[in-house]
């Protein structure tokens, strides 16, 4: 896993991950006069795409993983996962939230920015940046990354973002890939993918990465499309440098 420069991120008020869709439908009305099809197959579940052991990991019962506090569960995502995975050698434990949202409501894609639950969670934000993944046949994917600190808890962070069929950083990227989907005849979803791990040591977002990747290898195709989009898919195994 490999570190790239950070950019300036800017974070909206109402902590939306995706911002409003209303210019994006404007276009594709003008441009695009057949009207947006659904997805040509319901989504899987996510709870039957993720297996229960990663790697060296297993899945085990409880956590304390740090969630959206602004609403119910039900008023953001259609779906949402989450899970603790336990090392057999000893590495951190892992926290995985997937929080999956399959069309518009309202006009946005609402999936919370873990850059907004973790301060409003009582967390200070430290070391903000990229981080690259290196998948098979030299596709990379770029996730993001922070250190949430708390007087009770420090949290290493890693995640990524899907809107529509493209992985997205936060800000104008999302709009882009949004627009871009709903030219092409489909209603975008956009998807959450997080994980992270106990302690201070910014090594363990290391040991993240590997679980990131060795979960992504673990995925059948139809999991693997739905966290990484299309461009991604077909080559999502191997391991982060």
């Amino acid at each position: 896993m490999t570190d790239i420069p950070a950019n300036p991120l800017i974070t909206s008020r109402r902590a939306l991950l995706f911002g409003s869709l209303l210019g994006a439908a404007g276009i594709a009305a003008q441009m695009r006069r057949p009207l947006l099809r659904l997805r040509a197959s319901d989504p899987p579940r996510l709870d039957s795409i993720v297996p229960g052991r990663i790697g060296g990991w297993r899945q085990v019962a409880g956590g304390d993983l740090v969630l959206p506090g602004e609403a119910p569960k039900s008023d953001f995502y259609d779906q949402e996962l989450k899970r603790v995975y336990l090392s057999d050698d000893g590495a951190p434990a892992m926290m995985l939230l997937i929080a999956y949202c399959a069309r518009p409501q309202q006009g946005l894609l609402q999936v919370h920015d873990p850059r907004v639950c973790y301060p409003g969670a009582g967390f200070e934000l430290q070391r903000e940046g990229s981080k690259i993944l290196r998948i098979r046949d030299g596709q990379r994917l770029e996730a993001q990354s922070f250190t949430g600190v708390r007087p009770d808890r420090t949290e290493q962070v890693l995640y990524w973002m899907r809107a529509g069929d493209e992985i997205t950083r936060p800000g104008q990227d999302q709009h882009l890939a949004i627009v871009k989907t709903m030219l092409r005849g489909q209603v975008p979803d956009g998807l959450l993918v997080r994980l992270s791990a106990l302690g201070g040591d910014p090594a363990i977002l290391g040991h993240v990465g590997r679980f990131a990747s060795a979960m992504l290898g673990a995925l059948l195709p139809a999991g693997r499309q739905l966290l990484l989009g299309p461009s991604l898919s077909a080559s999502a195994a191997g391991t982060a440098g």
